[in-house]
């Protein structure tokens, strides 16, 4: 009988660590990816390499090719992330945009080719800056911190990952209207109806209004922050 295969990202971390022991006391197939410092990592990870179910790969999400890795996964948990809130001030964001949101946009993506049964990601209580105490998870996320930043923005992507999947699976087999003013959510469509002042002004597939560069492509430009304010709400069918 074949195990369950789970993939914990930052596996070399001391909560990733001890979350790839307790999957593989449960019977999981372990897959770690982490690159942190290899001295610390080793010595995380020690007692999981004894196991003939764990096996750590060091890779960096960002730039690593993420198919074969989560192939077969059952289960992915995304622990990885550059912690931290004080060195997130200054010359070190880029490192904190690398590890906490890049990474995370390209393990989404990886996964759309490879879905697994479920998705776990770790965020922060950064998310919610100074919420008064006791923190809840119903408070506004508000952070401020640069490293709160940051996490909220690979949250806000997984959020839209999960969303544009259930979306895939609701349009199956029947029509489907989606009024949406996120284009990504209405890219795959077979066509897409843009309204203006409450009239039709283009229609299309993505690929055609795109390259015709009008309404649709200037809301898209907008939402990439490269143009001005654009009025107008995609439909979708």
């Amino acid at each position: 009988m074949a195990h369950t295969r789970s993939i914990v990202t930052g596996a070399a971390g001391f909560i990733g660590s001890h979350l790839a022991a307790h999957l593989i006391a449960r019977g999981h197939e372990v897959v770690g990816i982490d690159c942190y410092d290899p001295a610390i990592k080793r010595a995380n990870v020690a007692a999981l390499l004894a196991s003939p179910r764990f096996r750590l790969v060091d890779a960096d999400l960002a730039t690593a090719d993420l198919g074969p890795l989560l192939a077969g996964a059952d289960y992915v948990f995304h622990q990885a992330a550059q912690a931290g809130v004080r060195a997130s001030w200054g010359d070190s964001f880029a490192t904190y945009a690398h590890h906490n949101v890049l990474a995370t946009q390209r393990l989404l993506e990886a996964l759309t080719a490879h879905p697994p049964r479920k998705l776990v990601y770790a965020s922060s209580s950064s998310v919610y800056g100074d919420a008064p105490l006791p923190m809840r998870e119903t408070a506004r996320p508000q952070p401020v911190s640069p490293y709160g930043v940051t996490k909220l923005a690979a949250l806000d992507a997984a959020a839209e990952a999960l969303t544009l999947e259930a979306l895939e699976r609701l349009r199956r087999g029947r029509t489907t209207f989606i009024i949406a003013h996120r284009l990504v959510t209405v890219r795959a469509a077979d066509m897409i109806v843009v309204l203006e002042g409450g009239r039709i002004v283009e229609q299309g597939a993505h690929d055609v209004l795109v390259a015709r560069g009008g309404y649709y492509r200037r809301l898209l430009d907008l939402q990439n922050g490269r143009v001005g304010h654009v009025a107008a709400a995609p439909v979708s069918a």
